[in-house]
């Protein structure tokens, strides 16, 4: 096997590789795979070199699945592990908070995790790992524990971003402008005077079934209810403005930005 790319001087996107050097490496891969756990990173490292260098299409496949289904003697989810694997290692090589002559990282720490949580996780792992006073033997490495960045990775994966309140809308779903947005958030005193108006009627007709309230003209006191409740909601901000959409204030607006449900309705029937 030739030597191993370095990862420290390899880019990301190598150059679409000819037939024989495709060949060359799909050799190397096929090998390696053969080989004990340490020649995994070195196999790792070649499948990015193939993969981003397009191998499949220089040996005639008609796709990278194609040619990971046929090509190396292994699943196409194992050539897919593999190429997480080395991704990660370089990504890691190229870290400078990360150094790959002291630590390393066994192939089952990144499988199933998402890539980026995977990397965080393995140098967070290693941090601490340093932290604690760990040193390698000499002339070897440290290899951290699968398990622990497995862990890691999955509880950065499942952070929760902070929430953030939907954008404000009017009642038709537009979002607000700024100019009118006072006007709406003023609405939701309007709609608790209507629900207090339902409760009076409610208790005046209570009231008026019970002794002392026999003089209260409970229908025309409950009417009189339901004219006010109907006459806020009918004035009450709906929509936005059709013609100014809102953003200053238009004669048809009154130079509110805003219609109340009583205008949108009229302007609904005449559309």
């Amino acid at each position: 096997m030739t030597d191993a790319p370095d990862l420290r001087e390899t880019p990301e996107a190598e150059a679409d590789l000819t037939v024989d050097q495709a060949k060359l490496l799909s050799a190397e891969i096929r090998s390696g795979i053969s080989g004990v756990m340490n020649a995994v990173a070195d196999v790792a490292e070649r499948i990015v070199a193939f993969h981003s260098g397009g191998g499949w299409r220089a040996l005639g496949y008609k796709n990278q699945d194609e040619c990971a289904d046929n090509e190396f003697g292994i699943t196409k989810q194992r050539y897919y592990q593999l190429h997480k694997y080395g991704l990660a290692r370089r990504r890691l090589a190229d870290d400078p908070d990360f150094d790959l002559d002291v630590f390393d990282i066994g192939e089952t720490a990144v499988r199933g995790r998402n890539l980026d949580a995977a990397v965080q996780a393995t140098k967070e792992v290693a941090k601490e790992a340093k932290e604690s006073g760990a040193s390698p033997p000499p002339g070897e490495k440290i290899v951290l524990n699968p398990v622990q960045v497995q862990d890691k990775a999955t509880e950065i994966s499942n952070k929760k971003r902070p929430k953030t309140d939907p954008p404000p809308t009017d009642q038709t779903g537009a979002p607000l402008p700024a100019f009118c947005r006072r006007a709406f958030e003023n609405r939701e005193r309007l709609a608790e005077a209507q629900r207090a108006l339902r409760s009076i009627r409610t208790v005046a007709a209570s009231v008026a079934a019970q002794p002392g309230g026999e003089l209260l003209e409970i229908g025309n006191i409950q009417h009189q209810i339901d004219a006010a409740a109907l006459a806020i909601k009918h004035k009450m901000p709906h929509a936005l403005c059709p013609k100014c959409k809102g953003q200053t204030g238009c004669d048809d607006c009154e130079h509110r930005g805003w219609i109340s449900f009583e205008d949108y309705k009229t302007i609904k029937v005449l559309s």
